[in-house]
């Protein structure tokens, strides 16, 4: 979105932001277009491979929790939305299928584990602080609480289809997190930069 871009730069030069802060902000501006771009067809789609409420569900505890954890970026929009889609196919459609009481047990302890371990995860464009890091882990730490005190109250109250969507959620938050690690330890990171700054020198 290269028109947010301008558009930070605009405010920075008028004063309203500084230098510092220009990254974090249209990192965020791209985040919150990406999320409200995505959300309707996310739906729609997630309504038609599983149950209503486990889409919604689904959709509602992962954006919940990706807010403060963060986690794995594509270097363009629509290379996100791709991979967004396809994550969004493989937890509904391939993992509900087998999400009983003892496997979604067992990866919510590993999710949780991974959750709490790589949470947040700072994205080399916006470079967060240490007082911001550990903000967002907190923040973190509470969303999970509160997402897994959901589970076990839909679970009990026999809304079995509600605590299926909010364990994919969080399946899928700590699936993102480890992805974002592994990319930026194989050295993926370095090859989106050189992508940007080449795409930038051209525009």
């Amino acid at each position: 979105m290269q028109w947010i871009g301008k558009c930070v730069a605009k405010f920075e030069e008028c004063g309203y932001v500084t230098k510092e802060q220009s990254p974090w902000l249209c990192y965020a501006l791209e985040r919150r277009i990406f999320t409200l771009f995505v959300a309707i067809p996310f739906v729609i789609i997630g309504a038609l491979v599983s149950p209503f409420e486990t889409a919604i569900s689904f959709l509602g505890s992962f954006c919940f929790l990706r807010d403060s954890a963060n986690g794995f970026h594509a270097h363009t929009v629509w290379g996100c939305f791709a991979v967004s889609i396809i994550f969004e196919f493989l937890f509904l459609c391939v993992f509900l299928q087998l999400l009983s009481l003892s496997v979604a047990i067992i990866a919510l302890i590993l999710a949780v584990i991974s959750i709490l371990g790589l949470a947040p995860y700072n994205d080399p464009n916006i470079h967060l602080s240490a007082e911001e890091i550990i903000a967002c882990k907190k923040s973190t730490r509470i969303r999970l609480a509160v997402l897994l005190l959901l589970i076990a109250s839909m679970f009990i109250t026999g809304n079995t289809k509600i605590a299926e969507g909010i364990t994919l959620g969080v399946l899928m938050s700590a699936f993102s997190l480890i992805i974002a690690n592994l990319n930026i330890k194989t050295g993926g990171y370095k090859n989106e930069q050189a992508k940007r700054k080449k795409n930038q020198e051209n525009s």
